[in-house]
């Protein structure tokens, strides 16, 4: 039974990665608007989400299949749990708004990081690699290491620079217009 599960989720696994690869390019993403102008007392709010590719996905739920054929049932539902809660956290939902910016599991609500508007001194739309940021998942930290970030796959990101000197980035697009808008509307202005 457990040889039968894990040829069957490595050919869909395979399937997925060979779709993967071969689908078409995506076109040239435009360069994002670094700023929305917003009229006094406007309010903005976006949310959005990025998830680690689904051959990525799929693997941490199958991964416990394959071990059937290996190990004992306690340890399947240990590594099953564990490869589950990566999963679940290989999404991120990221809102930003008047509170600031929230980051936090597509699936479930913790873990969270909240950010609010006050403690943004700037932020700006990055190419994200996650090799220069330590890898995939939350890494860092701002309290202890004034540097963090979280991360489920390359590409587009936010950067944010708090008031105290912490960085912050998230893999997500489009999310900087937004929140440099909602900064520059509170900013005082000069008279």
């Amino acid at each position: 039974m457990g040889l039968a599960l894990a040829v069957g989720c490595a050919r869909i696994g395979l399937t997925l990665e060979r779709r993967l690869r071969t689908a078409p390019p995506a076109p040239p993403a435009e360069v994002p608007v670094e700023r929305m102008e917003l009229a006094p007392g406007e309010l903005a709010t976006w949310t959005g989400t990025a998830a680690a590719n689904g051959g990525l996905r799929l693997g941490l739920i199958a991964f416990p299949a394959f071990l059937s054929i290996w190990f004992s049932d306690e340890r399947i539902l240990t590594i099953g749990s564990v490869c589950l809660v990566l999963a679940a956290l290989g999404s991120v939902r990221v809102s930003v708004g008047a509170h600031g910016v929230r980051v936090r599991p597509e699936l479930v609500r913790w873990p969270a990081v909240r950010i609010p508007l006050a403690h943004i001194a700037r932020a700006e739309a990055i190419d994200l690699h996650p090799m220069r940021w330590g890898g995939w998942g939350y890494r860092g930290s701002l309290r202890l290491v004034r540097r963090a970030a979280w991360v489920v796959r390359g590409g587009p990101g936010l950067r944010i620079e708090l008031t105290d000197g912490a960085v912050f980035a998230v893999t997500v697009d489009n999310a900087v217009a937004v929140l440099n808008g909602l900064l520059a509307a509170e900013a005082p202005t000069a008279a």
